[in-house]
């Protein structure tokens, strides 16, 4: 039985419109099956299957009142089923963007087993924070578009919150300095300003004891926020209107 173990999970997210009482039995007994090396899951095809699960063909078709309970079911079967594995963990961004797909109402209830899914991986919060660093860099990647940026800087935080720890304080400090160069460089990339600013609000919003901002950088931020309001009323100067 163990031996198909990765083989069954693979199998049962790729039926179109499965229903929620298969997949729950199916994950439930997943979870109760003892896994060896040979049938372990790796962790880079536990995210091309979570990737899958979290998605509108699989969990979103599902009744509301069991999608908490099948997310934290595969979450642990993902963990169960990655820990017999002797591959690597898995990238950082890509992990980012799974926790990016997790429902909103879903995600209080599911800090633990995202946790879980993410040391089962590998990934540790020095690494999400890097990530996230990258992305109000002005270094960041040009191949990662800005939408797709703000996307992964979200999942990042997410991420960063399941593991806390000292993830909180690795979160401000990766983007301290963005953050504080809002309203000083008007050539600072959009993307790396609106993902600084996203991911510090909804910081403040997820983490139940964030770490107090600086004063330094909340007259930065609300120095930011009256440019651009003024400008989007004609107040700005012609070529500032001309740049946005």
């Amino acid at each position: 039985a163990s031996e198909g173990a990765a083989r069954l999970l693979q199998s049962v997210l790729q039926i179109r419109a499965v229903h929620h009482t298969p997949l729950r039995l199916v994950l439930a007994t997943l979870l109760e099956t003892p896994v060896d090396e040979n049938s372990a899951l790796p962790a880079v095809e536990a995210l091309r299957l979570a990737e899958r699960f979290f998605s509108e063909d699989v969990l979103l078709r599902m009744p509301t009142s069991v999608r908490h309970l099948l997310s934290r079911l595969f979450l642990r079967v993902a963990v169960h089923l990655i820990r017999a594995s002797a591959e690597e963990g898995a990238p950082v961004a890509r992990f980012a963007s799974v926790a990016s797909q997790l429902p909103d109402a879903l995600l209080t209830g599911l800090q633990e087993d995202l946790a879980g899914f993410a040391k089962a991986c590998r990934i540790s919060a020095e690494g999400v924070a890097a990530l996230l660093e990258g992305f109000v860099r002005d270094s960041s990647t040009d191949e990662v578009l800005p939408m797709e940026a703000v996307k992964l800087g979200l999942g990042a935080v997410r991420v960063l919150w399941a593991l806390e720890g000292d993830s909180a304080q690795l979160l401000q400090d990766s983007l301290a300095a963005t953050l504080r160069d809002l309203h000083r460089r008007s050539y600072l990339p959009r993307r790396a300003a609106v993902t600084a600013l996203l991911g510090s609000a909804y910081a403040d919003a997820l983490f139940s004891a964030p770490p107090a901002m600086p004063d330094e950088l909340r007259r930065e931020i609300l120095s930011f926020v009256q440019a651009k309001g003024s400008l989007s009323l004609g107040l700005g100067r012609p070529e500032e209107a001309v740049e946005e």
